[in-house]
């Protein structure tokens, strides 16, 4: 079960955590924590997995359909940085973050 990180500060420092503990193979996928569940995301994000589903319709978060019976739907861990550090950029562009 992944943390509660109240700020990006603590979102970047998880990944970074998680990062450090993957091995990467000779293809270049990750073994280890390579993607998040959706319920997982909206813990790191702070938000209900509603939002995070409206986050990957509307293309803002990228999500990947795993083939499977339940056809789960999961985000990748640069996918999921990625996300944060534009929101992180947008946000000192309009003077939110200090």
């Amino acid at each position: 079960m992944l943390g509660n990180p109240n700020s990006s500060v603590g979102l970047a420092q998880h990944l970074a955590r998680e990062s450090q503990t993957t091995n990467h193979n000779t293809n270049g996928l990750t073994s280890g924590r390579a993607f998040y569940k959706i319920a997982d995301v909206a813990q790191v994000l702070c938000v209900s997995e509603s939002t995070v589903y409206r986050l990957i319709e509307s293309r803002r978060l990228a999500g990947v359909k795993v083939a499977g019976p339940d056809s789960a739907i999961r985000v990748s861990a640069q996918d999921l940085q990625r996300y944060v550090e534009q929101q992180r950029t947008a946000a000192l562009w309009e003077g939110d973050v200090q």
